[in-house]
């Protein structure tokens, strides 16, 4: 669904601890986090290549984990 916004240019899924290899890579202008459990990891390779980071809110209720979650059992 991200992918879709005209807005996102790349969603990714990785297997390292951090996504510091692939921001190195992409080099995002703007990187947007969840405010919930960010630790800033990737503060650093992403203003390094003259990007932002935008935290935000989450929306009580909503999750990408509960979309999956639904899909799940919708296709059990």
């Amino acid at each position: 669904m991200l992918s879709a916004l005209e807005c996102v240019d790349y969603v990714t899924i990785f297997n390292e601890t951090t996504p510091n290899n692939i921001l190195e890579a992409i080099r995002p202008s703007i990187h947007v986090k969840s405010k919930t459990g960010y630790k800033g990891i990737e503060k650093d390779v992403v203003e390094k290549n003259n990007g932002k980071i935008v935290l935000l809110d989450d929306v009580p209720g909503l999750s990408t984990s509960k979309i999956i979650e639904k899909i799940i059992e919708a296709y059990k």
